[in-house]
């Protein structure tokens, strides 16, 4: 399959975008251990912050640029696209745990949840972004006019 990824003009700091993964896997975490449909909801409003006018009105993106910035840990940049595309799958993910875990479906929950936190260790630990594997799949299933849609 052809390497095709969700391609951007804009740029974001790699550093910040691993910062917001770490957070989302402490989030993920923390659910799993409490049961908090508070944490849930926590992660669901920053994934929509994210999204939302192009994560400027997000405070831990704030915050992570802050902390970065006041360590003197040098920027890298990157192409946003990617990261557009993982903020889709992390707010289907984590509403769909809390969809999930309302009604007493913990184990479905707790499986979603499971997969959301592994996507951002691997993203925060190791910069390896799982929605750039999986969006020549979801461009394949759309077709080539869905690029700038997904």
């Amino acid at each position: 399959m052809v390497k095709i990824c969700p391609i951007s003009e804009r740029k974001i700091n790699e550093n910040v975008s691993r910062l917001n993964a770490f957070f989302t896997f402490l989030m993920s975490v923390s659910f799993l251990l409490t049961g908090s449909y508070i944490v849930l909801s926590i992660v669901i409003i920053d994934f929509s912050f994210r999204l939302i006018a192009e994560g400027k009105l997000n405070p831990l993106i704030k915050f992570n640029s802050f902390l970065l910035d006041n360590f003197n840990i040098s920027k890298a940049f990157i192409n946003a696209g990617p990261k557009i595309f993982a903020a889709r799958i992390g707010l289907l993910l984590s509403s769909s745990a809390l969809i999930f875990a309302v009604p007493g479906f913990h184990n479905a929950a707790i499986t979603t949840i499971m997969i959301l936190g592994f996507f951002s260790f691997l993203e925060s630990v190791f910069g390896f972004c799982v929605a750039c594997k999986l969006y020549p799949y979801a461009l394949v299933l759309n077709g080539p006019s869905s690029r700038d849609k997904i």
